[in-house]
């Protein structure tokens, strides 16, 4: 599965074009109040856009982060139980397949990994190969101590046992990061729309007051700077929230 290169379905393209239209009509009658705002309706297609599939692509990689912490958690105990690292993954394939059913994601993934293993593929090489394609860096962890403990030798068991109990003491402090910082995501979302709410109850009870801003260069230079400010705000909210652990 291609995890980077997403491409939008016919109702996820035909809801970010609507979103585009409305937001456009949103802009052109409260920053300028005409339809030759509408010009921006484009750009914000395009932007839509690519934060649709951003969204999608990212959401895909924490759901896989999630589902390879509960591989690992089985491959430590099936192997602290005496089976080989191999027969591990297949004991942690048909746990998943049990909580998430053979759709999920890294069933999918494991499946392929167990049948390249069977025709004698290294597990190491296949477990680099998925965190290439997919870019989460605990694949990308546990594939690199997973070949450096091939390599070095040692206690093989006991390597890899530390190794998944450090990764999810790491995934349970990244969720409840997530959930402390929920709250403050709602806020923000609400803290984006008071200013278009404000901007309208302005226009529309003092129309007088605000017919200045309209109309004229100075009113639309200023208005384009304003709209310049409120998109940077709601970017800057969102990059200070996007906490990583």
């Amino acid at each position: 599965m291609d995890y980077e290169n997403y491409r939008l379905t016919v109702k996820e393209i035909f809801i970010v074009i609507l979103e585009a239209i409305a937001i456009s009509i949103l802009v052109s009658k409260l920053f300028f109040d005409s339809f030759w705002g509408m010009i921006i309706c484009p750009i914000v297609i395009v932007a839509l856009w690519k934060r649709k599939v951003m969204a999608v692509i990212q959401e895909r990689r924490r759901i896989l982060a999630g589902e390879f912490q509960m591989v690992l958690k089985n491959v430590s105990g099936s192997m602290l139980a005496g089976f080989s690292l191999e027969n591990a993954f297949v004991q942690a394939q048909n746990e998943l397949k049990q909580l998430y059913g053979e759709n999920s994601l890294m069933y999918m993934e494991l499946q392929n990994i167990n049948n390249r293993v069977s025709m004698n593929t290294p597990i190491e090489g296949l477990l680099e190969n998925l965190a290439e394609r997919t870019r989460v860096e605990d694949i990308y962890n546990f594939a690199d101590i997973l070949s450096f403990a091939k390599r070095t030798g040692g206690n093989f068991v006991e390597i890899i046992d530390d190794t998944v109990n450090k990764m999810w003491a790491k995934y349970e402090t990244s969720r409840e990061i997530e959930v402390a910082i929920s709250a403050k995501r709602l806020e923000q979302k609400v803290m984006n729309v008071i200013p278009i709410v404000l901007l309208a109850y302005m226009k529309t009870t003092s129309a007088e007051y605000m017919s200045v801003l309209y109309g004229n260069i100075v009113g639309i230079v200023f208005m384009c700077f304003c709209l310049v400010g409120y998109v940077g705000a709601i970017y800057l909210a969102e990059q200070i929230l996007a906490i990583k652990v």
